[in-house]
């Protein structure tokens, strides 16, 4: 029986000091991220703030459980490839107000959003995240809790037929998932020797149902992780 929420299990047991991400899509490495207590996400504010003069460091470290990082190009619509930042909060109300938030029916906002910042075109996403058994998606693999959603919505408001569907799974669940579906397995074989169950996603067109892209998640604490 699965539990209410996956999202519970991210935020808790996850998104904490110490963390870095790292997200893998068709076994490449394409988004690093770091808590904002971590040395290295220094020079990423820093970049964003230049860039984004509306931008604080104040607003970038909201929470300690906050996270930063570059993202490629990999997939819609980061052609520049973008800064990621996400935060443990619900968007305001200025957030609601420019990008339109858009909530499928019986769905219901989680307290976590990101923002990803183009530092060419300087255009900046809104990411929201949110639940319900309602929600359109696709088959997904075997998962003991419940799945979460995100959708991506740009400064003009317009909300992308895009959707992240986020689970729990093992490896070899999603590697049978993805052989009958044709899809590419995102993880490399490294990553098997830290969990066999692990965070996923996998992106699909609203309307259609249609699969673009399965990703796998490495989010670990770094000194645990440097320790093994």
């Amino acid at each position: 029986m699965t539990q209410e929420l996956s999202y519970d299990f991210v935020v808790t047991d996850l998104f904490l000091m110490n963390f870095k991400e790292e997200l893998w899509v068709d076994e490449e490495l394409v988004r690093t991220a770091w808590c904002i207590d971590q040395p290295e996400a220094e020079p990423i504010m820093d970049e964003v703030i230049a860039a984004f003069p509306n931008i604080t460091r104040e607003y970038l470290t909201s929470t300690r459980s906050n996270m930063i990082g570059y993202a490629s190009n990999y997939r819609p619509p980061y052609s520049n490839g973008c800064v990621s930042w996400y935060a443990r909060d619900y968007p305001s109300q200025e957030d609601h107000n420019t990008y339109n938030i858009f909530l499928p029916e019986g769905c219901k906002l989680n307290r976590w959003f990101g923002k990803k910042f183009d530092l060419v075109t300087k255009q900046v996403w809104l990411k929201y995240v949110f639940a319900g058994s309602t929600m359109r998606r696709p088959e997904l693999p075997p998962c003991k809790i419940e799945p979460f959603y995100a959708m991506i919505s740009d400064e003009a408001g317009n909300v992308l037929s895009e959707v992240d569907v986020y689970f729990n799974s093992t490896h070899d669940e999603v590697k049978q998932y993805c052989k009958e579906k044709g899809l590419r397995y995102p993880a490399p074989p490294q990553l098997e020797e830290y969990d066999t169950r692990r965070l996923w996603s996998i992106v699909y067109d609203y309307d259609t149902l249609e699969i673009s892209k399965v990703k796998a998640y490495d989010i670990f604490n770094i000194k645990k992780r440097n320790s093994l």
